[in-house]
């Protein structure tokens, strides 16, 4: 296996030659975060205003769901596709990512999607809900301090469960971008198998970026170590789907 060192400095090198269009890509993604915040903070709460104070955090759970099903996902599949596919010598445009929001293809991001979503993102999602309900739970005879652990506990017991899950398919989408007829179930399963033994040295890999995050609050801008990130993925995706010859052959220098 690469080192870490060894699969930042490759993307690194690859950045350099496609900067606008990794720009350009981290742009769309933040736009879209940006304008499902400013619907959050602002149109949502006019909705709820007349609901229960309890119902409040249901309704935009269920429209963070939604949001991140129909919209983020297929969109984060598309850019990574561009990075899957730089890693493999392609010239692509920013119009890459929305590869994913036509026809079949967009049926086969939903698929994903619905997949990911009750593998991963629905642990997130109850993590949320048990943190927001400390507030609002109140059980007779039981101290509200013991009631606020018990959440806690539930609380960062979901988020790391989701982060396991996300480690275990993190393979799942490149597996789909490689092999445009390989069915959803058979790349979540596939997936499972190829990251046995792999998930150590994935979430090692992943926290190698911690200090980067830290420099975006001082030099460098998130819209740049975004897209080094998501290449630096496909990277590590690549290396070990290669090695079970399961795509095309490497032109990494490792």
């Amino acid at each position: 296996m690469p080192t870490n060192k060894s699969m930042r400095h490759y993307a690194a090198g690859i950045i350099k030659g496609i900067l606008p269009q990794a720009l350009g890509i981290a742009a769309i993604f933040f736009l879209n975060m940006f304008f499902f915040m400013l619907f959050s903070e602002h149109a949502l709460p006019i909705f709820c205003k007349n609901l229960p104070s309890f119902a409040q955090p249901i309704i935009s759970t269920v429209f963070s769901a939604l949001v991140s099903i129909f919209i983020t996902m297929p969109l984060t599949l598309g850019i990574m596709r561009f990075f899957w596919q730089t890693t493999l010598g392609a010239d692509n445009s920013v119009a890459v990512v929305f590869y994913y929001f036509s026809g079949h293809n967009y049926s086969r991001a939903l698929s994903y999607s619905f997949g990911m979503f009750l593998r991963m993102n629905l642990f997130m999602l109850l993590g949320t809900l048990f943190n927001t309900f400390r507030d609002y739970i109140r059980i007779e005879n039981v101290p509200q301090e013991i009631v606020t652990l018990v959440l806690t506990l539930l609380m960062f017991g979901s988020m790391i469960f989701g982060i396991y899950m996300a480690l275990k398919f993190f393979l799942t989408p490149y597996l789909l971008i490689n092999d445009e007829n390989l069915d959803t179930a058979t790349a979540f399963e596939t997936s499972k198998r190829l990251m046995f033994g792999q998930k150590g040295n994935l979430f090692g890999f992943m926290m190698s970026f911690f200090p980067w995050l830290l420099l975006c609050l001082t030099i460098l801008p998130m819209i740049y170590v975004y897209p080094f990130y998501m290449l630096a993925c496909a990277i590590f995706a690549k290396y070990i789907i290669q090695a079970h010859n399961l795509t095309a052959p490497s032109t990494a220098p490792f």
